[in-house]
This record gives C-alpha cells, sequence and structure tokens, in this order.
C-alpha cells in the first residue's frame, strides 16, 4: 500500500467518503468567498477611484489625482520645502515642547482623577493612558474656561502653579505605586495561534501618516473656520483677558472646549500667534491617540490583530487627516466619541473580581460624551442621545439608574460651557433654541437665516442616495479600506453581539446627519473611529492563510495609495519644513489684502473689514461679523450722515474699511446665507464722493478693495500693498 492511500477495509466503511468530503467542500467554500470577496473589493476600489474631486482644480477623478501624484511627487514634494528650498524644523522645537507638556500634564491630570476614582481598576495600561489623556484634556479646558469666565487669564500663575502641583502629585504617585503595587493590570486574552500576523510591529506603518499629521499640525491655519473662529475666538479671550461673549462671533459663543487649548498656549507663551500653532498640534496629537484608543478597543473586545488593523486603517484616512492637521476639531470630537462607546461596551462586560465595575465605566462613559459636547454641540445628538438610550435598553429590563449616573457624569463633563452661554446670553444653548431660551443679539429674521442655513435642504430619495453614496464612497477624503472591510466584519463568528452594536450606532449618526443637520461631512466623520473598528473585525474575520495574504496586500497599497493623498496637499497645507516667519508673512497662505493691511495701517488704528470674516491673521485691532451676527457697517453708516458715518469711523481708530466683493457675492447666491442688501458699490461710490473714503486700492487679482478713511491714517503707502503684478492703482469711482 502506497503512503498517504486509505486502507481499503477504511474505505470501504459505510460513511467514509460522505465524511471526508465536507471537509473538501468546506475548503472550496472558502475559497469561493475569497475571490467572491476580493471581485467586490476590486469592483468597489474601481468605483471609488473614478470618483471626482470637487475641491481639486478641475474637478479630477481620484485615479487621475493619484496617477499624478505617483508619476510627479516632485510637483507636490517642492511644496514641502518652498521656494527657495529649505529645510527648517529648528522654529518648530518650541511649539512641539509647548504641546508636549500640555499634553503630558493634561494625561496626567486625568490620570490622577481616574486613580482618586478608582476609574483605572480592571484596566490594562494602554487603557488606563487613553483614558487618562481623554479625561485630562477635557478637565484642563473646563478649567480654563473658568478661569476665563472670572477674568483671570492675564495670571499665568494660575496656570503654571497647578502644573507644577500635578507634575509633582504624579510623580509621588509613581513611587508609591512602585512600593505597593494595588493590583496588577488586568490580563487581556490574545489568541495563541499565528501570533506572527499583523502583530504590534505592524503600527509602524502608521508612522509616516502621524509624521505628517503632526508637521502639518505646527503650520499656520489656512482653513475658513479655524480663521474665523477656531482660532479667532481664543485669540480675542486672550487680547481680552477674559472669556466674553462676542456679539460678532456667533460661532464664538458656542462650546469651544479644544478651542480652549489654543487659550491656554496663548496665555502661557503671552503670543497669539504661536500659542495658536501650539493648540494646532495639540489638536493633531489626538488623532495618534485616538489610533492608539483603537488598539486598545480592537485588543480588549476582539483581538490585537483587530486593533492594529483599525488603528493602521483610521490614522490613513485622508478626512482625519486633514482636519486634524488644519485646526478643525473633529479629530478631538472622533477621539472622544470613541473613549465613550468603549466605556459604555466595557460597562456591560462581565467584570470578575471588580465590584462596581459596571458603575465606574459608565461615569467614565458620561464625563467623555460631556467632553465630546464640550468640543460641538452635534455632540449631544451624537453621543449622548444613542449612549443613553442604550444603557436604558441594553438590559434585561429598562434601568433608569446608569443612564442617570450617565447623564450626570455628562454635566459634569460640559455643563460650564451651559451655563456659561446662560449668564452671558440668557440661553445656555446659543444660539440654539431660540424660539425656547432667546438669547442676546438673536431675533426671529436672524433665527430664521440660521435655521436656513444649517437644516436639512430636503428629503428626496435622490437626496437620501446621495447622501448615502457620500458615506460610504464618493465622500471627498474617504479611505477605501474603511467601508468595505467594516461590510465584511459581518462575517466575524463569536462576535456578532459587539458588531451588532457598533453598526446599529454608526447607522444612527448617518441617520440624524441627514435628518437633522445641513450634511456637510464634518458632522459624520467623527463617527470614523467606529467604522476603523469595524474594519479590523472585517480584515480579520479569516485567520486563513489565503486571506492574511489578501489583507496583507490590501493594506500596503490602501495605506500607500492614502498616503499619496494626505502629503499632496489637495485637502490641507504641506508646507512642512518652510521656516514659519515666512508662513506668517509671505504670500500663498492668506489672504494678500490681510498682508497688505499689516504694513500700511498704522500703529494705533484698525480695520473695518465687511464681507470677511477670517480675522485671525490681521495683527493690528479689527472690527468685523460674521454673516449671522448684526453687521458693524450696517450699524455705523445706516440712518447717518456722511460726516457722522467718517466721524463714527474716526472715534473706532478705523483707517481703512477692507470690502471683500468676492465672499458678498457668494454670500448672496441662491441657497446660500444671505448678506444686507444695504452694502452696495454705489454706496462706497457716494461716501468717496461725500469726502469718508479716499480713492480706493483694488486688484484685478482680488475682489477685494481697501477704502482708506480720510483722516483716518497720516502717510500713503511707500510700496504697492500687495505682492502680485502689476501694481495696485487707484480705482475708477462710478459716479
Amino acid at each position: 500500500m502506497k503512503p498517504g492511500e486509505a486502507h481499503p477495509a477504511q474505505s470501504n466503511r459505510p460513511g467514509a467518503g460522505a465524511a471526508a468530503r465536507p471537509a473538501v467542500d468546506l475548503r472550496r467554500s472558502h475559497w469561493a468567498v475569497l475571490s467572491i470577496l476580493v471581485l467586490l473589493f476590486i469592483a468597489y476600489v474601481a468605483i471609488f477611484y473614478a470618483c471626482p474631486l470637487p475641491s481639486v482644480r478641475g474637478q479630477i477623478r481620484r485615479f487621475d489625482f493619484l496617477t499624478w501624484a505617483a508619476l510627479l511627487p516632485d510637483q507636490f514634494i517642492s511644496v514641502w520645502f518652498g521656494d527657495p528650498p529649505q529645510f527648517m524644523l529648528r522654529d518648530r522645537l518650541g511649539v512641539l515642547c509647548a504641546a508636549a507638556a500640555i499634553l503630558a500634564v493634561s494625561a496626567m491630570v486625568g490620570r490622577l482623577l481616574m486613580r482618586g476614582l478608582g476609574l483605572d481598576r480592571g484596566l490594562t495600561r494602554l487603557e488606563v493612558g487613553v483614558f487618562s489623556a481623554g479625561v485630562g484634556l477635557n478637565t484642563v479646558s473646563l478649567y480654563v474656561l473658568a478661569v476665563g469666565m472670572v477674568g483671570k487669564l492675564r495670571n499665568v500663575y494660575l496656570f503654571t502653579v497647578p502644573a507644577c502641583l500635578v507634575v509633582a502629585a504624579m510623580v509621588a504617585l509613581a513611587v508609591v505605586e512602585r512600593r505597593w503595587r494595588r493590583e496588577p493590570p488586568a490580563p487581556v486574552q490574545q489568541p495563541a495561534r499565528r501570533r506572527e500576523w499583523l502583530r504590534r510591529r505592524w503600527l509602524w506603518m502608521g508612522a509616516p501618516f502621524v509624521a505628517a499629521i503632526m508637521l502639518g499640525g505646527m503650520l499656520p491655519p489656512i482653513d475658513f473656520d479655524v480663521r474665523e473662529y477656531h482660532l479667532q475666538a481664543p485669540k480675542e479671550f486672550f487680547q481680552q483677558g477674559q472669556v466674553v461673549f462676542l456679539p460678532h462671533n456667533i460661532y464664538g459663543n458656542m462650546a469651544l472646549g479644544s478651542e480652549m487649548l489654543s487659550l491656554l498656549a496663548m496665555v502661557l507663551l503671552d503670543d497669539w500667534w504661536f500659542g495658536a500653532l501650539v493648540g494646532k498640534t495639540v489638536i493633531a496629537a489626538v488623532t495618534p491617540l485616538t489610533a492608539l484608543a483603537l488598539l486598545a478597543a480592537g485588543l480588549r473586545l476582539f483581538s490585537l490583530r483587530a486593533g492594529v488593523v483599525a488603528a493602521l486603517v483610521y490614522i490613513s484616512i485622508p478626512w482625519i487627516s486633514q482636519v486634524s492637521s488644519n485646526g478643525l476639531v473633529e479629530g478631538v470630537s472622533a477621539f472622544y466619541l470613541l473613549l465613550s462607546v468603549f466605556a459604555v461596551l466595557l460597562s456591560r462586560a462581565p467584570s470578575e473580581g471588580q465590584p462596581g465595575a459596571a458603575w465606574r465605566r459608565v461615569l467614565l462613559a458620561g464625563y467623555l460624551s460631556g467632553a465630546a459636547v464640550s468640543c460641538k454641540y452635534p455632540g449631544l445628538l451624537f453621543v449622548v442621545v444613542p449612549l443613553a438610550a442604550y444603557l436604558w435598553l441594553a438590559g434585561r429590563k429598562a434601568d433608569w439608574k446608569p443612564v442617570a449616573l450617565f447623564l450626570a457624569a455628562t454635566l459634569a463633563g460640559c455643563g460650564l460651557w451651559f451655563y456659561k452661554n446662560w449668564l452671558l446670553t440668557g440661553n445656555p444653548t446659543y444660539p440654539l433654541l431660540y424660539e425656547v431660551f432667546g438669547g442676546a443679539t438673536r431675533t426671529v429674521e436672524k433665527n430664521h437665516q440660521w435655521l436656513l442655513a444649517h437644516t436639512p435642504s430636503g428629503y428626496s430619495f435622490e437626496q437620501l442616495a446621495a447622501g448615502l453614496a457620500k458615506v460610504f464612497c464618493t465622500s471627498e477624503w474617504l479611505s477605501p479600506l474603511v467601508m468595505p472591510l467594516a461590510v465584511m466584519a459581518w462575517l466575524a463568528r463569536g462576535q456578532r453581539r459587539q458588531v451588532m452594536f457598533l453598526w446599529g450606532f454608526f447607522a444612527y449618526v448617518v441617520a440624524a446627519w441627514w435628518l437633522l443637520t445641513h450634511r456637510i461631512d464634518r458632522f459624520w466623520i467623527p463617527a470614523l473611529p467606529v467604522v476603523a473598528l469595524l474594519a479590523g473585525v472585517g480584515a480579520t474575520w479569516s485567520a486563513s492563510l489565503g486571506w492574511r495574504r489578501i489583507v496583507t496586500a490590501i493594506l500596503i497599497c490602501g495605506l500607500m495609495a492614502n498616503f499619496l493623498f494626505v502629503v499632496s496637499g489637495a485637502g490641507g497645507y504641506n508646507a512642512y519644513f518652510v521656516q514659519l516667519e515666512k508662513l506668517r508673512h509671505g504670500p500663498g497662505r492668506t489672504d494678500p489684502w490681510h498682508r497688505a493691511l499689516n504694513r500700511l495701517v498704522p500703529p494705533g488704528h484698525g480695520v473695518l473689514m465687511v464681507g470677511d470674516a477670517q480675522a485671525f491673521d490681521l495683527e493690528m485691532p479689527v472690527l468685523y461679523n460674521t454673516v449671522f451676527d448684526d453687521s458693524v457697517f450696517v450699524r455705523m453708516c445706516q440712518g447717518r450722515s456722511a460726516e457722522e458715518i467718517r466721524e463714527a469711523l474716526l472715534s473706532e481708530r478705523i483707517s481703512h474699511v477692507y470690502v471683500h466683493w468676492g465672499e458678498i457675492a457668494r454670500y448672496r447666491k441662491h441657497g446660500n446665507y444671505g448678506f444686507p442688501m444695504f452694502v452696495q458699490p454705489a454706496l462706497f461710490d457716494q461716501l468717496i464722493q461725500h469726502g469718508v473714503f479716499d480713492a480706493p486700492w483694488q486688484s484685478q487679482f482680488h475682489r477685494g478693495m481697501v477704502y482708506p478713511v480720510r483722516g483716518g491714517w497720516q502717510h500713503p503707502p511707500l510700496e504697492p500693498p500687495l505682492e502680485q503684478p502689476p501694481p495696485l492703482v487707484p480705482a475708477k469711482t462710478v459716479k
């Protein structure tokens, strides 16, 4: 008998052939499933890269842009170093060190609070680290708000002394824990088989993305919202020495939890410009923390492999890199959302030998949900409501006690923001719920304008299809790795309950986003960590050699493609190695008229901006308003004579009025926010004729115009205000 042949007696046994066939069929079935998945993934990728990039000039397809970036990398790498090329990182060291100090002290604050309240019991070191960072960052933010509300921002000792005490307490805690270890970290069950696949060393593949995010975070801001209020509001608080009501900037009166970290840096450095860069860097650093939180969640709830893939998938999403490096707060909101969801899932997990563990996790989840609300009001809808509902309904019978604890902790995490608005405006949710609370400066007309701009435009089937397509494929800076792998999570065995919860949570966020908001991408992308965690599960649903090879190839190719999108500058700013001083005053980043005004406006004078609210880069006093606030220009001019208008401008020491006619035209387009019709070019022509303004300056390259106030400055400019040729000339006044 040849080796490997079955014994005749065994082969003739009844059922022997039938018993052997299912194994063959199972293997064939597995390969059939893999083949189908690969074909579906290829089809998805083909559709994904055929979608256009609307914000890129020419609206080219993703595939064309990727081809350009791969074949001509010098086209965007040259922007990294500027013209002429330079490699400057020395001026980033101070920014990086200040940001690291704020992060470190915040993590220490969180660690001390978690230890004092017993919230760290039963958690691994990694879990304690990420939860401490979340708790500490929100606590420090609330402390800065409290100091600002009492008008003590000028007293730097109110920040440095507590920081020193926190460091001393942390050192003492470390000494005590070394001598009297209370309990070892909670072990996490790890699969013993095939540990050579997707181990922690794979996390190094995310290092290039972390570097790009951090380098981008240390750059000056370019995003509209960041220059309008994310950094402008802290700048104004710093200049006034307190957190006050901003009647001209409606966004500056909302919850600004992340922005308080920028304000803290401004106070510590006594410099609003470099403080803003430090704050941006802190916001950028939260994204790698989110990746670590995904690793911890994957390790605890699923497997090490799932955590590794989730972290890599998340850190490589171009959307996340963009919002994190640009200074937008969605990355911080995503961090708090993930930690809240993770803590709620931990509260439902069995905890042997840990009495009261569920209540501690609910307390932790509530406080972190409040932190999400502190970043942006939508956190109340996207985080607090679904998690409270889950805690109410998850048990065998509805129980109000965990919900009450959760909501109380949520109030502790964000209640100070509502109290601040109630104190300053009479409306705790300002500018929302005008019908219930009213609110300073709000009127029926302005509330109607706000609602038109921030509510859905319709509920047709076509709009629903477009919304779902955006979420799953066409959203401009999505990753091709996220949704296909997340869908495959349904194939994972033994983890159906967690997968159902995570998919249900994401479905709720998408539904709320489509039904109740104005449907911009930045409102749903804070839920991307949940989808990334599902992608980690989907990538590891099978441990077969064939699937492992497929996933490895998918990850490597997907990460390489995403990296080209991230560093190309298509959705962000990538002058990574250019001197900061050159970026601050050089062309290409800010409105050229802003740079001109920084040179032209004499000391002690200011600028009135009309139609433009991106005031961050202006270094003189500025009067401005957002499109949802009362127009400062209309208030100063309507119902007054020409001489009274000029006197009003001079009384405010306004030397120039900058009118951005391009922005005004955009606001007046159908479906946009609207703009007061009182502001017209003919009005300015009349004011010139009556001696309010001198001859204005304009450029054929820009739709803005600067109107010098007659008597508001002492000498003409010695050089053309704009660097772009041809030089500025006085504009012809229309008679």
